[in-house]
């Protein structure tokens, strides 16, 4: 519908000045390892025992309060038992950083609260381990600003049945990747967990130079600048997940207001809905080859772009349904450049548009078939 472009033009006009202010599987034993294992009940134990490259296992037996950036370098693997407590970061700095191999695992903790610093233009990651494995299970990461990398940056991630809330980023790093709450150099698993309100001068959910695997999440009102605001990875699987009012400012370089690949995308049995794609192409998704399985694109739209849901060079949708997205340009559902396939799919109520007017370079699709 036209409400749809109106409100993409809308929210792209507003959300931006607001932008600009504001993988493998990881195995973690611990019981296997020899090193060292602790309990902490303040931030000195905490220090003292996260520097230690010996040790493998710490179990918080309270809140802590963090202050700077605790660092560690070890090629020994850490699990850290949260027990529902949380680390809250009360000045710049990253709370928790590895810069050795060993992998980390974070259980049933709250990391919340970390800050930059403004002289050097560096920390506010709540976990920081660029060279490492890391596994993210049953957290919450919440309200962390980051200059670069995102709340959490590793190597390769897991994340399961956790949330990141209100995470940020200050500014754009072509090399380590920009995110509001993930950033990967490798692989991101993600299973049965949330990521709402993320917003960053790039991407705001997950940015990985690797796959990114989804699994039963929901991606809710991440906003940003630049790309994909919940998933920007070389190739993506997901499945089973919703993604609602994932806003990008500028979906370029590259296409899609929540979901953007360089290379192949698969989506089945999920949802779409009111995503937008900015002044860039593709509402919802992009990329160069995109096969979508049974899943339901509505009120997806693009201010200045094509493809109000999907914008591809090779696009296959099968049993899926696409109502009410739209396009300000070619193919207010789909705009494929090189071949489009739509099998036992329904399409309903797209709209393209130019300043305005209804444009007749298709209403729902558009491009080679």
């Amino acid at each position: 519908m036209r409400s749809v472009i109106t409100r993409a033009r809308r929210v792209m006009g507003v959300f931006g000045a607001a932008a600009l202010a504001a993988g493998g599987g990881v195995a973690l034993n611990a019981s296997a390892a020899s090193a060292a294992t602790t309990t902490v009940h303040t931030k000195a134990q905490l220090q003292a025992a996260w520097q230690n490259p010996a040790t493998s296992d710490i179990t918080l037996a309270a809140d802590i309060a963090t202050c700077g950036t605790m660092s560690r370098s070890s090629t020994t693997a850490v699990t850290v038992h949260g027990n529902g407590h949380a680390l809250r970061s009360t000045c710049a700095g990253t709370m928790l950083r590895q810069t050795g191999v060993g992998a980390v695992g974070v259980f049933r903790l709250t990391l919340r609260d970390a800050m930059p610093n403004n002289d050097n233009l560096d920390g506010g990651n709540a976990l920081d381990a660029p060279l490492a494995a890391v596994r993210v299970d049953h957290d919450l990461v919440e309200n962390n600003s980051a200059y670069k990398g995102g709340a959490v940056h590793a190597k390769s991630l897991v994340i399961v049945s956790s949330r990141f809330v209100h995470n940020g980023n200050a500014i754009a790093d072509e090399q380590i990747g920009s995110a509001g709450a993930v950033v990967a150099e490798g692989d991101v698993a993600v299973q049965n967990s949330t990521f709402a309100d993320n917003v960053a001068y790039g991407e705001a959910g997950i940015v990985a130079k690797g796959t990114v695997t989804v699994t039963g999440s929901t991606f809710i009102d991440n906003g940003g600048r630049d790309g994909a605001m919940a998933v920007a990875a070389a190739n993506a699987t997901i499945t089973s997940s919703t993604f609602t009012n994932n806003i990008s400012y500028d979906a370029f370089p590259a296409p899609g207001g929540a979901v953007g690949v360089s290379g192949t995308l698969r989506v089945s049995h999920s949802t779409f809905t009111g995503n937008q794609g900015g002044i860039g192409d593709g509402g919802a998704l992009g990329g160069p080859t995109i096969a979508v399985v049974d899943s339901v694109f509505s009120g997806n739209g693009t201010a200045e772009g094509r493809g109000g849901a999907i914008e591809g060079n090779d696009v296959a949708v099968t049993r899926s349904t696409f109502h009410h997205n739209g396009a300000d340009g070619a193919g207010g559902a789909i705009h494929a450049e090189h071949s489009l396939l739509a099998v036992a799919s329904t399409f309903d109520g797209n709209l393209t548009e130019v300043g305005g007017t209804p444009n007749p370079t298709g209403g729902a699709i558009s491009g080679a078939r």
